[in-house]
């Protein structure tokens, strides 16, 4: 909470303090959180309360990694590249346009590789052609084709 008087009062951002105080929270929920799961700290007693900070322990732990990706990204084109960050935010839609062309593609390989596999086995299925093996205990025989005692083909029919 202090951190919120800070940034109001010396810096004058009270939105910014209001974020930071938010972020400041996050990484505490994260880093209690942890504490539980290493036994290290109890858990709360309450179960909607546990369930509260549980779920507030995800999202930031999600967020926190959603936001390293602009910084990962920023990083790799200016220590890779050796662009500024202007620079690399000004060529994300020609990246992006230069990777479209090949996720199309990839993407139509995988559909045809599909087809190829499972086309002929989904055409016999429509058609009602039906898969026998020499071994099968049915092959090539109809209960009409069974001679005999009446019980005998009654016997095949519940089995």
């Amino acid at each position: 909470m202090i951190i919120f008087w800070i940034f109001t009062l010396f810096v004058g951002a009270f939105f910014y303090a209001i974020f930071a105080m938010l972020v400041c929270r996050g990484i505490l929920t994260v880093i209690r959180r942890s504490l539980i799961l290493r036994e290290r700290l109890a858990p709360e007693t309450d179960v909607v309360q546990r369930t509260v900070e549980t779920n507030r322990a995800i999202f930031w732990r999600r967020a926190f990694w959603v936001t390293l990706l602009p910084f990962l990204y920023l990083g790799v084109m200016y220590y890779g590249f050796g662009l500024f960050p202007d620079e690399a935010i000004a060529i994300i839609p020609s990246l992006l346009a230069s990777f479209i062309g090949p996720v199309i593609y990839v993407v139509f390989l995988i559909i045809a590789q599909f087809m190829i596999f499972f086309l002929p086995i989904w055409m016999y299925i429509r058609i009602g052609k039906t898969m026998i093996n020499p071994d099968d205990a049915s092959f090539g025989v109809d209960m009409a084709d069974i001679r005999g005692q009446k019980a005998a083909p009654g016997r095949g029919r519940r089995c």
